[in-house]
């Protein structure tokens, strides 16, 4: 494989800067207090440079939720806890990250959220977290945490419609205690799925 120029690396960098400080802006403002022109003199470049590496913020808002998705992954790696852990802190974390009030994707919105998932890079990107998930529960099932006759993919979708369930809770009680919501979905998913000496309180 050919190593990328010096100015390919450039680029490269800097596209990461820009999405990393989307990331945070998003967080501290909402999506809907950032345009290109507040990011550009965030990251200290040009308007005219920004538009070299994303053509709108459509564009940008797929990249940020596909760093999104590698972080997630991060935390599917050995070093982070068991299986049974792991696939606890990926889910707390996809509820944080959706609910709380700095949560990346609190004010995206899920019509915003899904058109940035279909994008090609970031399908293939979920169906990576998704197959890792599985692999997870799998793990899990070997190490006596998660019982061998449940089907590995269901646990990992159930973990999704849980969300989409905490999505209308706050949809119809934005009031909602996010910190005790999540506590509760997370406890509810691990007696659900966890042989009961594992299964925390």
């Amino acid at each position: 494989m050919t190593k990328p120029s010096f100015k390919e690396r450039q680029r490269q960098q800097r596209e990461h800067e820009i999405i990393t400080c989307a990331s945070a802006l998003i967080q501290q403002l909402g999506i809907d207090h950032i345009n290109l022109d507040t990011l550009a003199a965030e990251v200290g470049i040009s308007k005219p440079t920004l538009y070299q590496h994303f053509s709108s913020k459509d564009e940008l808002l797929t990249r940020v939720i596909g760093l999104g998705i590698e972080a997630l992954q991060g935390y599917l790696q050995p070093q982070v806890g068991s299986p049974l852990q792991r696939l606890e802190k990926v889910f707390r974390t996809l509820l944080q990250l959706n609910f709380k009030k700095d949560g990346l994707l609190a004010s995206m919105g899920a019509d915003a959220i899904m058109t940035a998932l279909h994008d090609p890079l970031n399908k293939s990107r979920k169906g990576q977290l998704m197959g890792q998930l599985v692999a997870l529960v799998h793990e899990a099932q070997a190490q006596g945490d998660i019982p061998q006759g449940m089907q590995a993919e269901s646990v990992v979708y159930s973990m999704f419609a849980l969300l989409s369930g905490v999505r209308r809770q706050f949809n119809e009680n934005p009031e909602a205690n996010v910190d005790a919501t999540v506590e509760t979905v997370v406890t509810l998913f691990l007696h659900g799925i966890a042989v009961p000496s594992t299964a925390q309180v």
